[in-house]
């Protein structure tokens, strides 16, 4: 699982950001092949979670139009 909260440069949470996680890595063990991909929406607070197994993931994070935070990307290890 994957769980953070989206917030500007002056710590204010921003609502409706897409989070999108892509799988970079093969799965191991019992995960189970599928497209990879997961894509979520911050709430009202900027919360998120996204369901992940263990391995490595591209993340998207896209606001909406005329939001006070810029596109963003980065790759994290999900334990």
């Amino acid at each position: 699982m994957l769980t953070g909260t989206v917030v500007s440069a002056g710590n204010a949470p921003v609502a409706n950001v897409s989070v999108t996680a892509t799988r970079t890595d093969q799965p191991v063990g019992n995960c189970l092949p599928g497209s990879g991909t997961i894509s979520v929406i911050t709430d009202a607070s900027g919360a998120f979670k996204v369901p992940l197994d263990p391995g490595t993931y591209q993340i998207d994070y896209v606001p909406p139009a005329g939001s006070p935070v810029p596109r963003f990307t980065e790759t994290l290890p999900v334990d």
